[in-house]
Order: structure tokens, then sequence, then C-alpha cells
């Protein structure tokens, strides 16, 4: 049997529109808000309801500027490619180009991407344009993706001591 290594995949959406995402993310907060709170009604939350009402419809309108991209994470040579190609030491000092390694990962990371009639290159190119709060989420994908620890070890002994009544440590 050949074994492959499954890499996670997500979605990704890039709303190209600053005002928009900015807009969705602030209704966002407000949701969080609403929903953290303990005033209910017998019919749930009519404000967090309407909160996601005006999402869901700014979502609607936004979809001609938006990019959903379905990214996946690339193996551990492919990554350390991409930091090292983009990190330059400056008086000692190792910095590294978000834009650029941004633009190096997806180019490597895109399994899809909507709508069709975008290229991948054409997304790269509008990467460079994206404010920081439209960067950010990419970036912070991508590392999650790429850079977060994956070992289930601690969680895989755990079930197995309460299923299996092992003590051991």
């Amino acid at each position: 049997m050949a074994l492959h290594a499954k890499r996670r995949r997500v979605e990704l959406d890039i709303i190209l529109d600053q005002q928009t995402a900015q807009h969705i993310k602030e209704l966002g907060d407000q949701l969080a808000k609403t929903l953290s709170s303990k005033v209910r009604t017998e019919g749930g939350n009519p404000l967090a309801e309407q909160y996601a009402r005006q999402i869901e419809q700014l979502r609607e309108e936004s979809m001609e500027d938006t990019i959903r991209l379905t990214v996946e994470a690339l193996p551990y040579s492919t990554w350390s490619q991409v930091i090292t190609r983009n990190t330059k030491v400056v008086d000692g000092v190792a910095k590294r180009d978000i834009v650029d390694t941004v633009q190096d990962s997806l180019r490597a990371m895109i399994v899809d991407a909507k709508p069709e009639s975008a290229t991948i290159e054409e997304i790269i190119d509008v990467i460079p344009e994206l404010t920081d709060g439209q960067l950010t989420p990419i970036w912070t994908t991508i590392l999650e993706l790429n850079g977060t620890l994956v070992d289930p070890k601690a969680a895989l002994e755990s079930a197995s001591r309460i299923l299996h009544g092992s003590s051991k440590s």
C-alpha cells in the first residue's frame, strides 16, 4: 500500500472592496458581542438575527468583488523554501517581506479559485494592492496551515487513558 500525506485544506475569501470587508467585520464584531450577551427572548435573539442578515446581504452584494480560494498546506520542504526565498538578513536581523511571502505561498497553495475566470497570476498580482486589514487574514491562514504544530500525541494518549482506564503518563 502506498502511503500519502493528506494536507489540510481551507477555503479563504478575499473581499477586494475594503469598505465592504470592513463593514462585514464590524457587523461580525457586533454579532459576536450580541451572541455573548445574556439578553434573549422567546424567539431567540432578534438583534443577532438582524446582524446575521446584514452580513449575508453584504456577502451576496460583494460576490463580484470576492475571490474564493481553496488553499492546501505545503509540504515542509516547499514551505521552508518559501520562507528562505523571502527572508533577508539586514544588519544581522532576519526580515521577511510579508507581501512577497504571501504571493509565493499562494502560488504553491491554491488548489481552486472562484471565479474561475481569475487566473492564479491575476490573484497573485492583486495581493500588493490589499490593505493590511485585507492581507492579515490571508497571512494568518497561511501560517496556520503551514506553521502550526500538528502533534496529536497528547490528545491520543489522554483519550486512551479515559477510554481504556490506563494511568500511563
